[in-house]
């Protein structure tokens, strides 16, 4: 959703939690230095989540605050944190 305003000159800000979908995301955005890329998940507090990453480009991935089969650890952050990085 950020890739058409960075082109134009927009600041952006993208979140993205799935390691996949990251590198697809911080590629897109390699040469738009008004855009910043965060890898982790935002939460209402600074801990730890498990991501599965499920679907078509990990589109439709599920969080959990619980360890289960199948889900990989990840930070999340409250979005004050990531704000002021």
């Amino acid at each position: 959703n950020t890739y058409k305003f960075a082109k134009q000159g927009a600041n952006g800000l993208c979140i993205e939690p799935s390691s996949k979908a990251f590198r697809k995301l911080f590629m897109n955005h390699l040469f738009h230095s008004n855009v910043k890329c965060f890898k982790g998940a935002i939460s209402n507090s600074t801990n730890i989540l498990y991501l599965k990453e499920d679907g078509y480009e990990e589109t439709l991935s599920t969080v959990s605050d619980k360890a289960s089969i199948g889900y990989k650890k990840i930070n999340s952050y409250n979005f004050d944190y990531i704000l002021y990085l």
